[in-house]
């Protein structure tokens, strides 16, 4: 399951990501393996999604949330 596949409101936990570019950029904006992250929002024309954590609030495309793998808490 991956991060786009969350409705709004939805929680999860990152349990790893597909793309190591990603990962980086991810981990440097307080967003890691373990940590839950919720569906904060979407865009009216469902794309890009803002996903928060519990210290920052980011807005992602859905293509590179699909490289966001994650677990239902």
């Amino acid at each position: 399951m991956t991060a786009n596949d969350l409705a709004i409101g939805s929680k999860a936990i990152i349990t790893g990501f597909g793309n190591d570019e990603l990962s980086l950029l991810l981990n440097e904006l307080g967003f890691f393996v373990g940590e839950q992250i919720e569906i904060a929002s979407v865009a009216p024309l469902g794309d890009p999604i803002c996903i928060k954590s519990e210290e920052s609030l980011i807005s992602i495309r859905r293509n590179d949330a699909k490289s966001i793998l994650i677990k239902k808490p």
